[in-house]
């Protein structure tokens, strides 16, 4: 019988690995993360053991790997798969917002070039970010939740978010008995949401598109809330009506 390969992305293994057999190490890390890492026994530590204060690494999720490569192409101007820092992409759908969606009551597709990202926070179902066109010196982001309220008041807080509370272009949109509002306007954003200022001060120029879905049945709203350089969130706009047009009930 041969060696059994032991890998930490090999969920249905059940044999635990001895002596001196070594993981196989991901492609997406191979030459930029030390196997250290990756459970190969050192300081006594049992193989396939990570140590104490090492997040989980979790299958197709997006790993930062500092001065690594990184994917890339561009498409009328716009890197499709870009990786600041040096971060690999993971393909999209990969990260379950899909499936979250899906749980909570409602079913869609994220737009092709949506790059998908883990929340950055425990109130978001999911997040991910619109690569910036190459006049931009910011890439967009796009932020997923759900909130209770009324339209109006949670458009009303998107507005206090800019300098100049601006009035806020609505359309109102449905899909089957699916509601859903189309928000935009734009000026100078100084936060992503409570508790969060924008990074490095005001962004003047700065473009607000959001859908606020109502979901028959539902006791919450989803928000799709997403925001950037003017001329990259343009460049994106038409990637919200595929994803309009892809609701349904769950």
């Amino acid at each position: 019988m041969g060696l059994l390969s032991v890998g930490l992305f090999a969920c249905d293994s059940s044999t635990e690995p001895t002596g001196s057999v070594t993981p196989p190490v991901h492609p997406a890390m191979e030459g930029s993360v030390g196997r250290k890492s990756l459970g190969v026994p050192h300081s006594g530590r049992p193989s396939g053991e990570l140590p104490p204060d090492h997040p989980p690494i979790q299958p197709g999720a997006r790993t930062s790997i500092p001065g690594g490569a990184s994917s890339s192409g561009t498409t009328g101007g716009v890197s499709s798969a870009r990786a600041a820092g040096g971060a690999v992409e993971a393909p999209p759908g990969t990260l379950g917002v899909e499936r979250r969606l899906a749980a909570a009551g409602l079913v869609c597709k994220l737009p092709q070039g949506w790059l998908e990202e883990p929340p950055s926070n425990s109130m978001r179902l999911g997040q991910a970010r619109l690569s910036r066109v190459a006049t931009d010196a910011e890439d967009g982001e796009i932020s997923i939740s759900q909130a209770v309220g009324s339209v109006e008041a949670n458009v009303n807080r998107w507005s206090e978010q800019f300098v100049e509370k601006p009035t806020p272009t609505l359309t109102d949109r449905k899909v089957g008995d699916i509601k859903i509002v189309l928000v935009e306007m734009e000026g100078t954003f100084t936060s992503g949401g409570p508790m969060m200022k924008a990074v490095g001060g005001p962004k003047p120029g700065t473009k607000l598109i959001g859908l606020i879905v109502i979901v028959p049945g539902s006791q919450q709203t989803f928000f799709f809330k997403a925001w950037g350089p003017k001329v990259t969130m343009e460049h994106w706009k038409p990637s919200f009506d595929e994803l309009v047009s892809s609701f349904g009930k769950a």
